[in-house]
């Protein structure tokens, strides 16, 4: 492990990882030292599967947008997060039916999503 050194056999390093990410922990410490592991050394870790990094994504934005006043978006259509305050000129207000929505366009895929 960088964090202090131990030899840790990459399979208990996934199992360890995922475990944590399934029972929605952002912040996943060493099993070790227990210093927190950088965040994106798990979103790039190719060993895990595709569908943990995605919701490793969303617990990190989760854990963003109850520590500060932001809108947390994740776009249905790529999966990017898309981060703003409340006050962003990139919300859009648009009336619907019942009460009134708000909408963002996605800087990847340039497509709206709902807030």
């Amino acid at each position: 492990m960088p964090c202090c050194g131990t030899r840790l056999c990459s399979s208990c390093l996934i199992t360890h990882t995922i475990t944590n990410i399934r029972n929605g922990k952002a912040k996943i410490e060493c099993p070790a030292c227990s210093q927190d592991i950088n965040s994106s050394t798990i979103l790039y870790n190719n060993e895990l599967p595709v569908s943990i990094r995605e919701r490793y994504q969303e617990l990190l934005a989760q854990n963003l947008a109850d520590t500060q006043n932001a809108y947390i978006k994740l776009c249905p259509h790529c999966n990017l997060i898309t981060i703003l305050d409340e006050n962003d000129p990139k919300i859009n207000r648009k009336k619907a039916r019942r009460g009134s929505s708000e909408w963002i366009t996605c800087d990847q895929c340039h497509k709206e999503c709902e807030c």
